[in-house]
């Protein structure tokens, strides 16, 4: 029950990580750091040429749409995600995909119950768009489209790989065009691949 319990926390924590980056890019406002170690503030540069990216939990493969940057967080230890947006400025905000990996501390079957909220789904408060099982790189996965009350609508996909449990989130408001985008990132997730579960 201890393990199921800190299981879903766990999650929750690190997808309220992902949904205030997302948000804080949306609404045109600079990350912060640690103002003790002063790393610089984020910055948008472009995507690794062989489209390998090296996460604490996996080393993964992926090629963003074109036009798409990668987001560089300027932090002092390896972020937990890889983040990329569609924009010419970081600052400006734009739609944001990100990828997380994290090594599972329950059975694949009780976390995938675990991470949904109370409702049975990852909407967390949001409105529930669309809900469905997909199966993604050969494996079942989760995948729901939610809004907020600011109108910042998510796609996210959740699924578990040699015991490591991945999420992909797609975020942008709706007057950014998330409908339109959808399609081409979902061309793009095409090009997912975990090149190992073990960092390199």
């Amino acid at each position: 029950m201890k393990n199921k319990i800190l299981g879903r926390l766990v999650f929750i924590f690190i997808f309220l990580i992902i949904m205030s980056i997302c948000y804080a890019q949306n609404e045109q406002t600079a990350i912060h750091q640690d103002s003790q170690h002063k790393p610089g503030p984020p910055k948008l540069v472009e995507p690794s040429v062989d489209g390998i990216y090296q996460l604490p939990a996996a080393t993964i493969k992926f090629f963003p749409p074109k036009g798409w940057k990668k987001i560089d967080m300027n932090t002092l230890y390896p972020p937990l995600t890889v983040d990329f947006m569609y924009s010419k400025d970081v600052k400006a905000g734009g739609p944001v995909l990100g990828i997380l990996a994290m090594t599972l501390s329950s059975e694949p079957a009780e976390f995938m119950e675990q991470i949904r909220g109370t409702d049975g789904t990852l909407a967390y408060g949001n409105q529930l768009l669309k809900e469905e099982d997909i199966t993604f790189l050969d494996t079942k996965a989760y995948s729901c489209i939610t809004i907020n009350t600011n109108k910042v609508k998510q796609k996210t996909i959740v699924f578990i790989k040699a015991n490591k449990a991945y999420q992909i989130s797609f975020t942008a408001k709706e007057v950014e065009g998330f409908d339109n985008l959808l399609p081409i990132v979902d061309e793009s997730l095409k090009t997912f691949e975990i090149i190992s579960s073990v960092p390199k």
